[in-house]
């Protein structure tokens, strides 16, 4: 089972633009937060992983999020590398994924099983459930692989991407073992690559 919640970011400017009506309601609701200008200020993000983590200092106003039992972040290397390496130099393991076929097919095959088993439970924010209904399947040419992808570039994933990237290092080791003997795997075979 995946219990899925979601933290969605954005820059004011994006979704202050015209023709992005459906983003200014979440962002009332507080289902998107924003930062000024056109670009994202990351710091946002990377302090609500150290608090997620407990390891946050309470800025940026994450005080009142709980730590959870956090093993690690899966990033994409595009947007994140510096801010990874500040959760590796805080004690979170940080594992690079980037977003490409041969690495979010099998993450993808199985969000897909678990949501047609009704293994799925997302906690309701609205910005995830718009972000999955954007997700398609694409068929890689001349492979096996899926990937996801969007019909017009307005339409985000980027939620249902970084689930992939949580999902993925499940996909790494046996799902015959126990929870504990899968971490300890996992963990041991990403000390034997770095």
């Amino acid at each position: 089972m995946f219990r899925l919640f979601s933290w969605h970011f954005l820059p004011e400017k994006v979704v202050d633009a015209p023709g992005n009506e459906h983003l200014w309601g979440w962002k009332k609701q507080g289902l998107i937060f924003t930062t000024p200008g056109a670009e994202l200020d990351l710091n946002i993000v990377e302090a609500l992983v150290l608090q997620l983590s407990g390891l946050g200092d309470g800025s940026w106003g994450w005080s009142d999020v709980p730590a959870l039992d956090v093993e690690m972040v899966v990033y994409d290397a595009v947007f994140a590398a510096q801010m990874a390496a500040n959760w590796e130099k805080a004690g979170i393991t940080a594992v690079e994924l980037r977003s490409r076929a041969s690495n979010l097919n099998e993450p993808f095959n199985k969000l897909i099983a678990s949501v047609e088993d009704h293994r799925v439970v997302n906690d309701g924010n609205e910005v995830l459930t718009w972000m999955a209904g954007n997700t398609l399947l694409k068929q890689v040419q001349g492979g096996d692989y899926i990937y996801p992808t969007k019909q017009v570039p307005e339409d985000s994933i980027d939620g249902m991407i970084a689930t992939m990237n949580a999902i993925w290092p499940l996909c790494q080791v046996p799902e015959d073992t126990s929870d504990a003997d899968r971490r300890n795997s996992f963990f041991a075979a990403l000390g034997a690559t770095t």
